[in-house]
């Protein structure tokens, strides 16, 4: 009998083709004929995977130098980037896969003590946990940041009205483009909470007992909506105010 080291042992499972499979089956459609964006390709194996599963068009992306060096397509192209400032257009693809690229993405240090302390909910819980603790990482640093913009509209007022210029108007202008964005960054990312919580219990995927942490995390997204409104309306004030 040969060495257990030296006995024909079974090809190991291909986990990146099980989960492109099991991301494609949870589209609205049949993934033939979409767009697909993959993190962290690195050389190309992922998009391949979803070129034979009949995706319209795939965009690689990674930061390593070799990125698609192993696979060449038609319908594929490859983008040198970090998954934290991905170069394309918000909305853009059908899908976005993403497979083992979490560890590579720098995330706050009080979630990553939490992924490693033993007794954590998230060491305790599946990945829709790790999920839903992203999405409220991301939802919370809105606040600060709409903090900060509402003091510099403060200050903007203050200006106009004891020292108006014309340098004003730009910086008016300014102010509302950067409200724009963050409105336009919010409200798809409100629409996708409400959409998760009330799927909790459509799908294995998701433990129910998420809905009231979702639910309380959509509450944060109305109250962030509520405040650019606010800031909205000062900020049209401003306007009629320098007219």
């Amino acid at each position: 009998m040969l060495p257990p080291t030296l006995r024909r042992q079974p090809p190991p499972p291909d986990y990146k083709a099980y989960h492109a499979n099991t991301a494609a089956s949870h589209l609205s459609s049949d993934i033939r004929g979409k767009s697909v964006l993959v993190v962290g390709c690195n050389r190309g194996e992922d998009c391949e995977v979803f070129v034979n599963l009949g995706a319209g068009s795939v965009c690689g992306l990674d930061v390593m130098e070799e990125v698609g060096v192993n696979y060449s397509h038609q319908n594929v192209r490859y983008l040198k980037a970090s998954a934290e400032n991905i170069p394309v257009e918000s909305g853009s693809f059908d899908m976005v896969f993403a497979y083992t690229t979490l560890e590579h993405v720098q995330i706050s240090v009080a979630l990553r003590e939490r992924l490693v302390r033993g007794g954590s909910r998230l060491r305790n819980h599946g990945s829709d946990h790790l999920m839903y603790a992203l999405i409220d990482l991301v939802v919370d640093q809105a606040f600060p940041v709409l903090e900060t913009f509402g003091n510099n509209v403060e200050q903007l007022e203050e200006n106009l009205i004891l020292e108006p210029s014309k340098n004003s108007l730009p910086t008016i202008q300014a102010a509302k483009r950067t409200l724009i964005h963050m409105r336009r960054q919010l409200w798809p990312t409100r629409e996708a909470i409400s959409s998760l919580s009330r799927s909790t219990r459509d799908t294995p995927l998701m433990d129910d007992a998420l809905r009231p942490y979702l639910s309380d995390l959509y509450d944060h997204t109305v109250q962030l909506m509520e405040l650019m409104d606010t800031y909205r309306d000062v900020i049209s004030g401003l306007m009629d105010i320098y007219l």
